[in-house]
C-alpha cells in the first residue's frame, strides 16, 4: 500500500540520491475511497502494457448461512510488463481485503482472488512469464492463496516462493504481526514458465535460481510489514 503517483515520484527521486535508481514506475488507479492508497511498481527495466485497474466483479456470500450475496471487486490492482534481459515478464500487483471483519472479509478476499485468477489465466495459457505479488492478507496455504495459485481450476499453477526450499536463512519467516501472531501474508508467486528459466537451487554449492528472504524491520514509521525479497538467477 503506497500513496499517489506524486508520492512515488518523490520516492523515486529520494532513492536516486542514495544510488538506488529506478527510472521506471507505474501506479494503479485506486478504488479505495477510504484510504486512497495504491499499489505500484518501481523498476530498473522499461514497463509496458500497463493496466492500472481491474474493474470486473464477482459475487460472494457475505453471511455464513449463504443468505446474503454481495459484489466483490479488487480496489488496488496493477498489471504491467517488464522486459528483463530480453524476456517479457508480466507483473500483477494486488492488495486483497484485510483480515479484520471475520467471515465476510474472508469471503470477500476469496472472491477477489477469483477475480485476479481470471486476470492471470490468459497469461498462463499463452505461456507467458508471470509474477503475482502483493499483500494478500492470507497465509501460504489459506484458500485465497490457493485460488490465486490455481488449485481450484485446471489451468497452470503458480509456484509459492515462500515455500521452505527457496529459503537459505530461516531466521525471519513472517511479514506482518497481526495481534501478536507473526504471519507471512505478503507473497510473490511465480509461473512455472518463469521458474523454468531459472537455475536449479543447489544448496551444496550455494548456487541458486530462486532465493527468498524476509528482512526484519524494527521501525513502524518505515513500514509495519517486513519486506519479502525473491532473487531470480536465470540459466
Amino acid at each position: 500500500e503506497v500513496g499517489s503517483r506524486e508520492d512515488i515520484a518523490a520516492l523515486q527521486k529520494a532513492l536516486k540520491k542514495i544510488g538506488a535508481e529506478y527510472p521506471y514506475f507505474e501506479v494503479c488507479k485506486s478504488g479505495d475511497v477510504f484510504t486512497d492508497q495504491h499499489v505500484a511498481v518501481l523498476s530498473k527495466y522499461p514497463l509496458t502494457d500497463v493496466v492500472p485497474a481491474y474493474t470486473e466483479k464477482a459475487l460472494y456470500f457475505s453471511e455464513s448461512d449463504y443468505d446474503a450475496v454481495q459484489e466483490a471487486e479488487i480496489l488496488k490492482a496493477l498489471r504491467v510488463t517488464a522486459k528483463v534481459e530480453e524476456r517479457d515478464i508480466t507483473l500483477f500487483v494486488l492488495h486483497l481485503k484485510s483480515e479484520r471483519g471475520g467471515y465476510e472479509s474472508d469471503a470477500l478476499r476469496l472472491a477477489q482472488a477469483e477475480i485476479a485468477r481470471r486476470w492471470i489465466i490468459p497469461e498462463l495459457t499463452q505461456g507467458k512469464n508471470v509474477v503475482v505479488m502483493g499483500d494478500f492478507n492470507s497465509e501460504r496455504r489459506h484458500p485465497a492463496i490457493l485460488r490465486l495459485r490455481g488449485f481450484d481450476d485446471i489451468f497452470p499453477e503458480l509456484i509459492q516462493a515462500g515455500d521452505d526450499k527457496y529459503f537459505d536463512d530461516f531466521t525471519t519467516r513472517w511479514t506482518y504481526n497481526y495481534r501478536g501472531n507473526k504471519e507471512q501474508i505478503d507473497h510473490i508467486l511465480l509461473s512455472m514458465n518463469l521458474a523454468g528459466l531459472c537455475k536449479t537451487n543447489d544448496y551444496k554449492t550455494g548456487e541458486f535460481g530462486i532465493k527468498t528472504s524476509i528482512i526484519p524491520i524494527e521501525d513502524d514509521a518505515v513500514s509495519d510489514h517486513n519486506p519479502l525479497i525473491v532473487d531470480l538467477r536465470f540459466k
